[in-house]
C-alpha cells in the first residue's frame, strides 16, 4: 500500500506517493533478528558446552528476507550428536519458542550436526543429524547431500551467533563436492 505525504516546501504543499512498505519491512527485519538472538539464547543455554558453533544462514544472513515467507536457517554444530533426552529437551525447547512467537510456526529451521558428522562433509555427507524445518517436527535423520549446499551457505554467507567461525570446526566444501551436491539436486528441484 502507498499513502500520500504532504511536505511543505518554499514553492507550497507538495504531495508524494510515498511506500509505507520499507519501514514495514524495516520491521520485520528488526523482528527476525530479535527472535534469531533469542532462539540463539535459547539453544546456547539447552547445549551448553556440547555447542560448538551456530550459523546463521539462509534469505536472512544474505539479505533477501521475506517476511511472508522466509524461515530463520540455524546451523549448530554439535560436539556430539543429539538424540534420546536430548531431543527431547530441544523439543520442547522449540515448542515453547514456536507458542511464545506464533507467527513464526513452521518457520524455523535447525540442523544440529555433529562434528565427527560434519567431518564427512569434506567428500561424502554420512551420519545422523537432527532437524527441524517447515513441515517437519524435530527428529533424528540421515544426513542428506542438501546440507551440503547449507554448509556451503554457511561458509561462504553465513553469521557466526555463538562459537568460532565455520572453518574451524568444519571443513570447507570443494568446488567439486559443491557441484555434485547440485547435480544431485537437480531432479529434486
Amino acid at each position: 500500500p502507498r499513502r500520500w505525504l504532504k511536505q511543505e516546501t518554499s514553492a507550497g504543499p507538495v504531495f508524494a506517493n510515498v511506500p509505507e512498505r520499507p519501514h514495514r519491512r524495516l520491521r520485520n527485519l528488526v523482528e527476525a533478528r530479535q527472535r534469531v538472538a533469542e532462539l540463539s539464547s535459547l539453544l546456547q543455554e539447552e547445549l551448553g558446552a556440547n555447542l560448538l558453533g551456530l550459523y546463521l544462514f539462509g534469505s536472512l544472513a544474505a539479505g533477501r528476507f521475506h517476511p511472508s515467507r522466509s524461515d530463520l536457517d540455524l546451523f549448530a554444530v554439535v560436539e556430539t550428536g543429539i538424540n534420546g533426552d536430548g531431543l527431547a529437551s530441544l523439543e520442547v525447547l522449540l515448542a515453547r519458542y514456536v507458542a511464545a512467537h506464533p507467527a513464526w510456526d513452521n518457520r524455523v529451521e535447525v540442523g544440529f550436526v555433529g562434528r565427527a558428522v560434519l567431518q564427512t562433509f569434506a567428500d561424502s555427507p554420512a551420519g545422523t543429524i537432527a532437524v527441524v524445518s517447515p513441515g517437519e517436527p524435530l527428529h533424528a535423520k540421515e544426513v542428506e547431500v542438501g546440507w551440503l549446499l547449507n554448509w556451503y551457505s554457511v561458509c561462504t554467507q553465513g553469521e557466526v551467533l555463538y562459537g568460532v567461525a565455520p572453518l574451524e570446526v568444519g571443513p570447507a566444501l570443494s568446488a567439486e563436492a559443491y557441484k555434485r551436491a547440485v547435480a544431485a539436486l537437480l531432479p529434486q528441484w
